[in-house]
């Protein structure tokens, strides 16, 4: 609604509007230039083209179907995930503790 527009003439133009969207549709359903029963409201939406020719894409925008199975994605395995985390600290563990014992030998021994 724009400022300044009465309650009245807001809620008018919206009929008018829902009357016009109405014809509009009915078509572009049946491609008939007279409407049944709508009545004709001057409005200022561009009316659509009144081709008789039904539109049908090539191919549908969204396809599925229960014949085709949905492909999914692939599980989640926790249990590898897990196993892998642990074979990753485990070497992680032995590299540090042979970092450890590598320090300690050149503590000990100073010609290494």
């Amino acid at each position: 609604m724009s400022p300044g527009m009465s309650l009245d003439h807001f809620i008018e133009q919206q009929r008018s509007d829902v009357a016009s969207i109405k014809n509009q549709i009915h078509l572009l359903r049946y491609g008939n230039p007279e409407p049944r029963e709508a009545k004709s409201f001057p409005t200022r939406s561009t009316p659509f083209s009144t081709c008789s020719q039904r539109y049908s894409p090539l191919e549908p925008a969204f396809s599925f179907s229960f014949a085709k199975p949905h492909k999914e994605e692939p599980e989640f395995d926790i249990a590898k995930l897990l196993w892998e985390r642990k074979d990753a600290m485990d070497a992680q563990k032995r590299v540090e503790e042979a970092q450890a014992r590598s320090k300690c030998k050149k503590a000990t021994d100073p010609k290494l």
